[in-house]
Formats: C-alpha cells, sequence, structure tokens
C-alpha cells in the first residue's frame, strides 16, 4: 500500500477509511521525523519510536486495509489503528481462518518499491483570503534522472488550483503547491500524486482531510 494519509489537527470525531486491494504485499504505519528537533520530547523520544509493517507471507484475497484514527485530548493515549478486512466475512469454521505474515518493527518499512515518497505537509490560511488554505507537500524523489513529473491532485469539495511543482535546493526534494478553496464545505478530502507524461504514477498518494475550524 502506497499511500500516505494525513489528518487535519483539527479533526474532533472518529475517521475510518478503507483502502482497497487484492492480496496486498504490505501495509502498516510508518513515521517519517526522525529528528529529535521535530518533537522536542526528550521523556517519551518519539523520534525513536519504531514503526509496525505486516508483510503478508501468502494470498489474503480481496479486501481492504483499515485505518482507524480516534481524537485524542493529550499524547498518552495510542490514536492510530490500521489493521486488513477481508472482503468477505469471516464465519465461524472449523477449521478457522488463516493468515500467513511476517511483522517487521523497524525505523523505515522495507518497502523498496521506486516511489518519491512524502517528506513534510503544511497548510495555512492564504494571504489576504483567510477562507482559502495554501497546502505545500514534499517529496523526496527516490532516484537520481527522475523524469519531468507533474502534480496529480483531486479534491472532493470545493475547489483547488493548479498544483505547482518545483525543485527544492540540492534537488532531493519536489516541492507540490496548490490552493485550495472550501466554497463554504467543512470538510473535505485530498488526493496528491506525482505522476510522467503518460500518467504513470512516480509517487506515494498523499491523502489528506481538511476539517474546517
Amino acid at each position: 500500500m502506497n499511500a500516505n494519509s494525513v489528518r487535519s489537527p483539527l479533526a474532533a470525531r472518529v475517521e475510518v477509511s478503507a483502502f482497497v486491494d487484492d492480496s496486498p504485499k504490505g501495509f502498516g504505519l510508518s513515521q517519517r521525523p526522525r529528528n529529535f528537533s521535530f518533537y522536542q520530547d526528550a521523556q517519551a523520544r518519539y523520534d525513536r519510536r519504531p514503526c509496525c509493517w505486516v508483510e503478508p507471507l501468502d494470498e489474503w484475497g480481496p479486501g481492504a486495509v483499515m485505518l482507524i484514527e480516534i481524537p485524542v485530548a493529550n499524547e498518552l493515549n495510542d490514536n492510530i489503528v490500521a489493521f486488513w478486512r477481508p472482503q468477505a466475512p469471516l464465519l465461524p469454521a472449523e477449521a478457522g481462518h488463516d493468515f500467513s505474515y511476517r511483522l517487521h518493527w523497524c525505523a523505515s518499512p522495507p518497502d523498496v518499491a521506486p516511489l518519491a515518497r512524502v517528506e513534510s505537509t503544511r497548510i495555512g490560511a492564504a494571504s489576504g483570503e483567510p477562507a482559502k488554505r495554501i497546502v505545500v507537500v514534499d517529496f523526496r524523489k527516490p532516484v537520481e534522472g527522475t523524469p519531468a513529473l507533474r502534480g496529480t491532485l483531486s479534491v472532493d469539495r470545493g475547489s483547488a488550483s493548479p498544483v505547482e511543482l518545483r525543485d527544492l535546493p540540492g534537488g532531493e526534494i519536489v516541492r507540490a503547491t496548490f490552493t485550495f478553496d472550501p466554497a463554504g464545505a467543512t470538510a473535505a478530502e485530498m488526493q496528491l500524486s506525482l505522476e510522467d507524461d503518460k500518467g504513470e504514477r512516480h509517487s506515494e498518494l498523499w491523502l489528506f482531510r481538511w476539517t474546517a475550524p
């Protein structure tokens, strides 16, 4: 599953997402920021917390990776859950149900797909237009020689400007920027990816659920 889901910090309700797949090769929860300065927590040391990646060892068939996001009042409660749900209900059976898998506890999941990875997401009010939001998503390029790319964006409510791409100094990061206009909507889902001129995707799918203040 090459998707990067980001939630608005203003969300105050349980969110359930389903990422449909057929016999996934792997899925899990990945923590990207590894610098202490990102968290500034000398006690909990979130910068050292491991990721957990599930690697199925056989064919699981059709189903969906379920992502459950639970609002909490403080950092002490674990509030993100991911698991596999088969398409067919798991009915009682004498022989049970077998799912063979391997768990990877690691700093970075063993996902070697040659895709640009989401490095960071920033969002804020547009200058002079506080109802609109400026969205900035940084992707780290997978390898040198990446073809010319374009940002492919969709929003299910409101509207968005065309995506602007620019390489940051050093050439390792490509920055995607666009303006989102909720047009009165109180919630919206945005999806962004980097594609070449043939429509082939060269990045993870960035998914952001925005909630109005």
